[in-house]
């Protein structure tokens, strides 16, 4: 449940549980902003803000695929 409405000051919920793979092929809506701040994006005009935009993108590499150590 996101932190909106009353929930707003609450402390956190768990989240729902799902079952199999969570379809996360979308970004999430972004944070609300001052337009002026996104003035250099050209997709500010298509952007979704919401109050519920508490996410985070975890991006990993495919399985098996060769990786380089970082010193």
């Amino acid at each position: 449940m996101p932190p909106v409405g009353y929930l707003r000051f609450q402390m956190p919920k768990e989240p729902a549980k799902w079952r199999g793979v969570m379809n996360a092929t979308q970004f999430s809506a972004l944070c609300v902003q001052r337009m002026d701040s996104l003035a250099t994006d050209p997709e500010r005009h298509t952007a979704h803000f919401s109050e519920d935009c508490l996410y985070l993108n975890v991006f990993s590499p495919t399985p098996g695929e060769y990786l380089k150590f970082v010193k």
